[in-house]
């Protein structure tokens, strides 16, 4: 097998940046399969999906190592996101190539600009490490990482499990894991500081992605030979990702998160 230099190369920058804001590195890897490699839009959703768990899984592991994973909503979330990544799998193959990028497009044009604008609201939890209490919510906890920074939640279970079921079907036919959703709705509705809903989504992300790849290559979605080349520049990524996360303050995290998304969106819609 020859290796593809160039597409380890894509692996190695979506896990660094994915693994950097949370998000996987789906919504990096599927415009590339789809603009360069010419990927049908269910083979650039499914190969993803199996790089993305790869991804997660090495991100996951290094977050775990600074302790800021929230495990007991991480596993809440995840179970709940399983039945809605296997049905996308399937419903994904209604998609023709135009009429996904433009639906892949628009959506990333609206979560861009979305979570670019909330980040400058400095009432949000994104710019602090300590989320105010949220009406309603029905879990309150502080824990500490690996550190020393202390973190302080308070969210709405019901409303979380029941996003995440709608996030791993909407990921799944999209092909990004999740990741890029999960992270603002938990940083803004539900109340996260910004550095532990990247940690928590990365474990999140690792079980939807297992169950969305597993699904999308039963039905013959996924390029194995692809996917090789990008897990292996996925895995590596990952850690580096992890490292310079613990860096980078809440703000700066969402804002190069929607910048590298409203470039991409631009480029499917217009390529």
């Amino acid at each position: 097998m020859t290796l593809d230099a160039v597409s380890v190369l894509v692996g190695f920058l979506a896990g660094l940046i994915g693994t950097i804001v949370g998000a996987g590195g789906g919504f990096l890897m599927v415009p590339y399969l789809l603009l360069t490699k010419h990927f049908t839009p269910q083979a650039a959703v499914g190969t993803s999906l199996a790089v993305v768990f790869f991804n997660a899984l090495s991100g996951s592991y290094a977050y775990a190592k600074q302790r800021r994973i929230d495990y007991p909503t991480a596993w809440r979330f995840a179970l709940a996101t399983i039945p809605g990544s296997i049905l996308g799998a399937y419903i994904a193959q209604w998609f023709s190539g135009p009429a996904f990028r433009k639906f892949f497009g628009t959506f990333i044009i609206l979560v861009a600009v979305y979570i670019f604008y909330r980040s400058f609201n400095t009432d949000t939890a994104a710019t602090s490490e300590k989320a105010s209490p949220h009406q309603g919510s029905t879990k309150y906890k502080t824990f500490t990482d690996a550190f020393g920074n202390t973190y302080t939640i308070s969210y709405d279970l019901k409303l979380g499990i029941i996003s995440s079921f709608g996030i791993g079907f909407l990921a799944s036919i999209l092909g990004i894991g999740g990741g890029i959703i999960h992270v603002p709705l938990m940083i803004y509705l539900l109340g996260f500081p910004a550095h532990l809903a990247t940690a928590t989504s990365h474990l999140i992300l690792t079980v939807s992605s297992f169950f969305a790849g597993v699904s999308h290559l039963y039905v013959g979605d996924v390029n194995l030979r692809m996917a090789a080349f990008l897990a292996v520049g996925a895995i590596i990524g990952a850690q580096g990702g992890a490292r310079l996360a613990k860096k980078i303050k809440g703000p700066l995290i969402i804002r190069a998160l929607s910048l590298v998304l409203l470039f991409l969106s631009v480029r499917l819609l217009t390529g």
